[in-house]
């Protein structure tokens, strides 16, 4: 009999194990905001950071509520990590646009153009994790070096800007730092309303 109970628990241990293999490991995202009639983002805040200064939608800025602005900010002031600002804008130019993939060679050329200017080092293009492109732009100014990470989603665009607050003595931003904002993005849902 004791035995017989032994394998029961190991059957039912082996169908659960297999059932949870099954299910697709949901995201667990750390925060959610709505802009009403618009959009919906959700996010997974990276270790070490908080996302505070979440504004959506607050028409008196720009005249349009379709817009969010936050920032990722490292809880170790010390740590000499960057902040990450956030700005997800509508932009007309990009009505029905589902992704920036979804643009031609001549477009994108333009887009790179028009982000570029006489502190920039470097532009590159790189995928999300869904394999969604987005270009990198490097800079360096006099209080510092940023990276930004562009992309269009949904007639759309989402920037994410990387910085140091102290420039003055600031290294520049690392590869490590890039790849973690690249993971932000990547694991951000972002759902236009129709």
């Amino acid at each position: 009999m004791k035995s017989f109970s032994v394998w029961i628990l190991l059957l039912a241990l082996f169908m659960s194990m297999c059932a949870a293999q099954a299910e697709p490991a949901g995201k667990a995202y750390t925060g959610e905001v709505t802009v009403p009639d618009r959009f919906t983002v959700k996010w997974i805040t990276p270790d070490g950071y908080t996302l505070e200064g979440v504004d959506a939608g607050n028409a008196d800025w720009i005249g349009d509520p379709g817009f969010m602005i936050a920032t990722l900010v490292p809880k170790d002031a010390d740590a000499g990590q960057p902040t990450v600002n956030i700005a997800i804008a509508r932009d007309a130019r990009y009505t029905g646009v589902g992704r920036m993939n979804d643009l031609d060679e001549e477009k994108l050329a333009a887009i790179e153009q028009e982000l570029q200017d006489e502190g920039t080092l470097s532009l590159a293009r790189a995928n999300t994790a869904d394999g969604s492109l987005l270009l990198v732009l490097r800079e360096a100014l006099e209080t510092g070096d940023f990276v930004q990470l562009y992309t269009v989603r949904q007639g759309y665009e989402i920037k994410l800007v990387l910085s140091r607050v102290d420039a003055a003595d600031a290294a520049p931003i690392t590869e490590d730092e890039v790849a973690m904002a690249l993971r932000f993005r990547s694991d951000l849902s972002f759902e236009a309303v129709a």
